[in-house]
């Protein structure tokens, strides 16, 4: 009996704790993935494990959606397939790096050496082929969530204010007001 109620009461102790850590604890629950796949059962196979592990998910089965949720919804991670129809992953990757630095995992078939260079090249943070290990997948989402929970509170990420005009240095990203601003 005695054991259950330490495993509580560091449950609580633990809960307590990141309550009052500032700043807050990271908590999978406030994190967002966008997962980019094409393949139905594969796309809902993940998003039912990733929600299992306390993560919003918002699922596009092509390029051109990927990039517009990316845009509107601002996710903490990009999960991205690279054979996709209408703008290949690659694409994606290659756009979204000129106007965003959110994490990048690639999940895809294509193995040669090359594709995985070319992936991580271009700004994707992790490449994992098909198929592969949900249990070593979800480690590498939750390693890539710490080093961007670690770089948004390092002291070079800062908001300027002046006006209307809100800029995030280390987002590289812009409003007016409400609305957020495209730069070059």
């Amino acid at each position: 009996m005695k054991p259950q109620r330490d495993v509580r009461t560091f449950s609580v102790l633990r809960s307590a704790l990141c309550a009052l850590r500032s700043p807050p604890c990271y908590n999978p629950l406030m994190a967002t993935i966008l997962l980019v796949e094409d393949e139905a059962v594969l796309a809902e196979t993940l998003r039912y494990n990733f929600q299992r592990e306390g993560y919003e998910v918002l699922v596009a089965s092509d390029g051109v959606q990927a990039l517009d949720l990316a845009r509107s919804e601002h996710p903490d991670l990009m999960v991205l397939d690279v054979m996709l129809p209408r703008l290949d992953g690659f694409s994606v990757c290659r756009m979204l790096r000129r106007e965003s630095n959110m994490p990048i995992l690639m999940l895809t078939a294509r193995q040669d050496e090359t594709d995985r260079i070319g992936g991580l090249e271009l700004g994707a943070d992790d490449y994992v082929v098909k198929p592969f290990s949900l249990g070593e997948l979800l480690a590498r989402i939750r390693a890539i969530m710490r080093r961007g929970r670690h770089e948004a509170q390092s002291p070079e990420r800062e908001m300027l204010r002046g006006g209307e005009i809100t800029l995030d240095t280390g987002s590289r990203r812009a409003w007016r007001g409400e609305e957020e601003l495209m730069l070059a």
